[in-house]
């Protein structure tokens, strides 16, 4: 295959991937995104092309059908309303005029009978001129010729038209009746780690193509030879939980796999397990069940080989069977046909799993038996229930995956050296980076946030002794040992070091008696990390980025960054909630959110009631600003929209959210600013107030630095890539 070919004008093929349903599997490289993808090939014949065509025919006349009975409903209840309608009395005038009665009028009158006989002479011979000129129309058309102003018999080709170019079908008419489509699209809308992601589907002259995650790695089915019998309980724990997972969440999306097999599960060189090939995938009805055919023999249970009505103990059951090969080492529900594989499943006497492991509890037995059961209601209700009963008695599934990535980064000795390929423009920096880097990067800005927070905290917790410098004076074993746990913290989990700083600095506050930010910042800051932050190191970072860069006027960084790389309703409530942080920080004295001058504010009055005071009056001066408000929804919006067009997946748009960011960035400094100048103008008319903060209403300098230094921050991390948000999902930070 030449290397130069393109598939649909974008994705360069590099090589075969193997075969996958009913289609070839193509590796290619996306020259539009800068990555590999798996390409599915399906050849369509001539009979799917037709029946594709008769389908989508079918669903135009049949929804023309449903309109045009809805038209004639809408006309007949017209009518009924107007024969409802009372009648008209007769105008005064209209009494004198009276209408004789059909008696008086003559039988034929005189201009009837004259037009009577010129029409029968045109068309019945009555007139010498018009059988005259009707017999010349006959003999110049020759016999079975139709006379103007006949009817013909008419045929259904006639009547719907011919399955040509004239139907007016298009791509997107046929595109639901190709075979394998319909999967795809099903499958497409399941974004998951543990399930291979499905981008986009294209029909090009007589192939079908899905574009698919390109998974760089092994197939269970492969692993399992080469393994044989040194499989390892950690191992199968860890095919088996994100195995499970993947099909919880596809289940929850209301979507059966019903193929569940090896060689369709894939492990990448990270351990990373994937389910892929969703080939007979259906969407599950209001009552929880689905129809599909095929299936592989050995991991079918009984009632889809009888083509019953399935549900998620289907997939159940596969799961099921899988890992008991992977726990005996055989399947023993493979048969060659059907009626030998029902007997297989109804008769074989399956050993026991714990007798082939010596550190599997017997409780596994009657777990497996429970989930093999041939009649789906003694199995158990969900691949999640039995997951919760399974799990426990395996291994240590993070051991597995390391033990996984180990086996598929392990090269062949046999195997040929791979086809020098073209060279490649320079990845993004981003790419060169990696993960781990990327990692490293986010770790050091929190952790350097978290110290300098709970630094400031310390520095002004006075228990009454004579330092200046709180805890930093009076104790300052305690006050480095605090730093230095905290700083460990945040670089194991900074989603709890940021917790523990925003705790120490709303106690801080507390114990200078400024109650309303202490207690707003503590209920925002465990809200927030109940709800969002405890999930990843995402959110965490993205809202330790506000104290450190808002103490050097850029906070709202902390906003662009969270609408980067988090999904919306991340970024929303991580934007929001910095916001409160922003206030709190504020009403140390600087009293503005996108700067709180730490070498102005660092510390507060040495005496905790002076300072509280002087905290609260800070507190009530910056709530009562427009420009607080403002600038608050602007960050949330800037947050919101960024996220919303990273979502699309593609430079483009991640460029064009960037800058829909910052927009919303100035436009809310400016906002803030001419609110506030029209505040200023006092008592005077509505008018003069506009007129003042039109003239006045521009925010300073160093507002305008606060809102264009993130904005282009935002723009530079689209152009790098940075926002795609597969390569999000693949990291680790």
């Amino acid at each position: 295959m030449a290397r130069t070919q393109l598939i649909l004008d974008r994705y360069r093929v590099i090589g075969k991937a193997g075969a996958g349903g009913y289609g070839t599997v193509q590796h290619a490289y996306d020259t539009h995104l800068k990555r590999d993808v798996a390409i599915k090939c399906i050849e369509l014949s001539e009979a799917d092309m037709a029946r594709a065509h008769l389908l989508a025919m079918e669903e135009r006349l049949q929804r023309e059908a449903e309109e045009r009975a809805a038209r004639e409903a809408e006309e007949r209840a017209a009518r009924a309303e107007l024969d409802a309608a009372p009648a008209r009395e007769p105008l005064p005038w209209e009494d004198d005029f009276e209408i004789p009665d059909s008696p008086d009028f003559p039988e034929e009158p005189a201009f009837l009978r004259r037009r009577a006989g010129a029409g029968a002479g045109a068309g019945a011979g009555a007139g010498e001129a018009g059988a005259h000129d009707a017999g010349a129309a006959s003999a110049d058309a020759g016999p079975g010729a139709r006379v103007a102003g006949a009817s013909a018999p008419s045929t259904p080709f006639d009547r719907f038209g011919s399955f040509d170019d004239s139907d007016d079908l298009d791509a997107d008419d046929l595109f639901d009746h190709i075979p394998g489509l319909a999967e795809a699209q099903t499958v497409a809308k399941l974004n998951d780690a543990n399930i291979v992601t499905v981008y986009d589907c294209a029909v090009e002259g007589a192939t079908a193509y899905i574009i698919m995650e390109y998974v760089e790695g092994k197939t269970l089915a492969r692993i399992m030879r080469e393994m044989g019998d040194d499989i390892s309980l950690d191992v199968i724990a860890a095919v088996f939980n994100s195995v499970a997972h993947a099909l919880e969440f596809a289940h929850d999306a209301d979507v059966l796999h019903l193929d569940v097999k090896p060689e369709n599960v894939i492990v990448n060189t990270k351990g990373v397990v994937k389910v892929t090939d969703f080939g007979l995938a259906t969407l599950m009805d209001a009552s929880g069940q689905g129809t599909a055919g095929g299936g592989t023999i050995g991991y079918m249970p009984l009632e889809q080989m009888r083509q019953e009505a399935l549900d998620v103990r289907t997939d159940e059951w596969a799961l099921a069977s899988l890992t008991y090969e992977m726990l005996s080492g055989a399947n023993p529900f493979s048969a060659p046909g059907f009626a030998e594989a029902e007997e297989a499943i109804e008769e074989a006497e399956l050993v026991l799993p714990s007798l082939c492991w010596d550190a599997l509890d017997a409780a596994a037995d009657d777990i497996m038996f429970t989930a093999l059961d041939p009649d789906p209601d003694e199995r158990y209700e969900s691949v999640a229930a039995f997951a919760d009963e399974l799990t426990p008695l395996l291994g240590n599934a993070r051991a597995g995956k390391r033990a996984l990535a180990a086996i598929v980064r392990e090269e062949e000795p046999d195997a040929p050296p791979e086809p020098e390929e073209p060279r490649e423009p320079l990845p993004p920096l981003v790419d060169r980076l990696g993960p781990t880097g990327a990692a490293v990067i986010a770790r050091v800005l929190a952790v350097a946030s978290v110290v300098m927070v709970s630094a400031v905290a310390l520095v002004n917790m006075r228990f009454g002794g004579a330092g200046l410098f709180g805890v930093a004076s009076d104790l300052p074993v305690a006050f480095w040992a605090v730093l230095a746990a905290l700083a460990a913290l945040t670089a194991w989990r900074p989603a709890f070091g940021a917790l523990a700083a925003y705790l120490c600095f709303a106690a801080m506050l507390l114990l200078n008696f400024a109650f309303v930010p202490g207690l707003l910042l503590l209920a925002a800051a465990v809200t927030w990390w109940w709800f969002v932050g405890r999930f990843g190191s995402g959110p965490a970072v993205c809202a330790l980025l506000q104290p450190l860069c808002g103490s050097v006027g850029l906070g709202a960084l902390s906003a662009v960054a969270a609408g980067a790389v988090l999904d919306v309703r991340e970024a929303a409530a991580t934007a929001a909630f910095s916001a409160v942080a922003a206030i709190a920080f504020a009403s140390l004295g600087s009293c503005d959110l996108m700067s709180w001058d730490i070498f102005a504010n660092a510390l507060v009055p040495a005496s905790a009631q002076i300072a509280g005071a002087n905290v609260a009056n800070a507190f009530a001066d910056v709530v009562v600003m427009p420009l607080t408000w403002c600038v608050a929804v602007s960050w949330i919006a800037a947050a919101t929209l960024f996220s919303l067009f990273c979502m699309r997946g593609t430079r483009a748009f991640d460029i064009a959210g960037a800058c829909v960011a910052a927009a919303a960035l100035v436009v809310g400094a400016v906002a803030g600013a001419a609110l506030a100048a029209g505040m200023g103008a006092g008592a005077g008319s509505a008018g003069a107030a506009a007129s003042a903060g039109l003239a006045a209403g521009l925010p300073s300098p160093l507002a305008l630095v606060g809102t264009l230094v993130p904005g282009a921050v935002g723009i530079v991390l689209a152009v790098a890539s940075l926002c795609d948000r597969v390569r999000l999902e693949e990291g680790e930070w």
